[in-house]
């Protein structure tokens, strides 16, 4: 009876224990939204408890910093910061809090002497843009973004993405029929001349078309000129019309090689000449003559240098003017007259 007794006691002690703890426990643990069973509870906020849970975001570790110096543009790095902030899942808060790690150089020196002056990351953000932005940004932006056409292996997606961020980039913002004005004239002579063909109001309507016709420009690039050659059906091959000139020879009338062994200079003045026959046929014959037989070089007919007549510096000689013919007049040129040898044999 007596171990009863005891065991009794100490049964009691350890639930009245087990009671306390039980009650304490339940006072730490999260109480139900009312009005809303089943619904997820929220946590009952501890004083001092909260701050000690807040990870670390190490900023310091995204490599992004901003100097202020002339080759940094502000509005790449705080839209680059803004990504992070949004991926790693960051209060603004907690990126002011951290902002010392995104300065460096005179950038650095200006957050600091201003920190005590700033109370949020949006206020952070107009003092940057006072003190490092140009005053004449959005017109030099603006005028920067009339200029910025698409590059020549750029393509239409990437380069109106890059559009639409500088349109972002406006304190003013554009509405989207000024943005399609703009744009709809600075792409490539393969994509510009189809454009007003077809029918977009909108930047995503128009990168719609942009990507349709990408894809007809990669098809025409790729294109190959048919085989006509080691067919397995020849005869359904492609055949050519096209005649190939460079296997064509020049047929030169017998009569021509008349002109230059009837020349007292043996034919080299004949290449040069310029007779007048009366015969079709022998006019036909001496054009064909020069087409297809003219001389290498200039040759004066006053001194035989390589220059033309008329800059010739040396003592003048007579000679035909039509022709080169030696020691003549044009009027008793044997061969730019119609009683020559030669041209009396076209005529035969």
């Amino acid at each position: 009876q007596l171990y009863k007794d005891v065991d009794e006691e100490q049964r009691l002690a350890l639930f009245t224990k087990f009671k306390k703890l039980k009650d304490e426990v339940e006072g730490l643990l999260p109480l139900s939204t009312p009005g809303a069973p089943g619904a997820p509870s929220e946590p009952i906020p501890l004083p001092g408890l909260t701050q000690k849970l807040t990870q670390d975001p190490k900023i310091y570790k995204w490599n992004l910093s901003f100097s202020g110096e002339d080759n940094q543009s502000l509005m790449s790095f705080l839209s680059n910061v803004e990504d992070k902030r949004i991926s790693r899942n960051i209060t603004r808060e907690t990126l002011f809090r951290g902002a010392s790690d995104l300065f460096t150089g005179t950038a650095l020196t200006w957050f600091r002497a201003h920190r005590a002056a700033i109370t949020t990351w949006d206020e952070l953000v107009d003092r940057l843009k006072e003190t490092f932005l140009d005053p004449n940004y959005d017109d030099q932006l603006m005028e920067e973004i009339r200029r910025r056409t698409q590059g020549i292996d750029e393509n239409p997606s990437i380069y109106l993405a890059k559009m639409r961020t500088l349109f972002n980039r406006l304190s003013e913002p554009l509405s989207e029929q000024q943005k399609v004005r703009i744009v709809q004239s600075k792409f490539r002579e393969d994509y510009s001349r189809l454009l007003p063909l077809t029918s977009y109001e909108t930047l995503d309507e128009l990168e719609h078309i942009l990507n349709q016709l990408h894809v007809g420009h990669s098809w025409a690039t790729k294109f190959e000129e048919p085989p006509t050659k080691n067919l397995l059906e020849p005869e359904l091959g492609y055949k050519s019309r096209r005649v190939d000139r460079s296997l064509l020879k020049p047929h030169i009338s017998p009569k021509v090689n008349a002109i230059d062994s009837s020349s007292p200079s043996g034919g080299s003045f004949g290449l040069n000449a310029s007779p007048n026959p009366q015969g079709g046929e022998g006019k036909e014959a001496l054009k064909i003559k020069r087409k297809f037989d003219k001389p290498s070089k200039f040759k004066c007919w006053n001194c035989s240098e390589a220059h033309c007549y008329p800059d010739c510096l040396q003592p003048l000689k007579p000679f035909c003017l039509r022709c080169g013919y030696p020691d003549v007049s044009r009027a008793t040129c044997p061969r730019c007259t119609t009683s020559s040898p030669a041209v009396k044999s076209l005529n035969e």
